[in-house]
């Protein structure tokens, strides 16, 4: 099986994003951000705001910003210099994937894994992901697969003995 695509900035900092928010302490930061705007609101409404402490007004504010302005910034601005340092990631590349390996052609690298030295494999909504280890992963976006190519690729993926993740068709 053979693909070819090209992600722009966008397509790698949305995924970015969306693996980033699944994980345990962003859960955890979401859901404190979203108890400290309900307890600001409350005591706003009951006007018990005013005789909080002049600190803890100020913690709760620096919070919600910090959990829902700063941190998202940060990851964007950290995200966005992931893709521009990294050349390979916006080029156009070509994915063939065989029975015995997954090969990724581009202008400026080429580079084929087995798959039994792939850790796992994850499919979510628009992307596969091919873990090397438990953080840094190969990826194949969706949207320039055909469905027979999907199915295809679930059958090798299937097939390959890797520990994988894929969603029901």
């Amino acid at each position: 099986m053979e693909a070819t695509h090209q992600i722009n900035s966008k397509d790698y900092v949305k995924l970015m994003f969306s693996l980033a928010y699944r994980k345990p302490v962003f859960i955890f930061l979401f859901l404190s951000g979203f108890f400290l705007v309900f307890k600001l609101i409350d005591s706003i409404a009951t006007g018990k705001f005013m005789y909080l402490e002049l600190s803890t007004r100020y913690f709760i504010v620096m919070m919600i910003i910090y959990i829902f302005i700063i941190s998202p910034l940060m990851l964007l601005i950290r995200f966005r210099n992931a893709f521009k340092t990294n050349k390979g990631i916006g080029e156009k590349i070509t994915t063939t994937i065989t029975s015995e390996s997954i090969k990724h052609s581009a202008e400026s690298y080429i580079s084929e894994i087995e798959w039994n030295v792939i850790h796992k494999i994850r499919e979510l909504k628009s992307w596969f992901l091919f873990y090397h280890n438990n953080i840094s992963f190969g990826f194949l976006p969706k949207k320039d697969l055909s469905e027979e190519q999907i199915l295809e690729l679930r059958t090798l993926i299937g097939n390959s003995g890797v520990k994988a993740k894929l969603l029901k068709s």
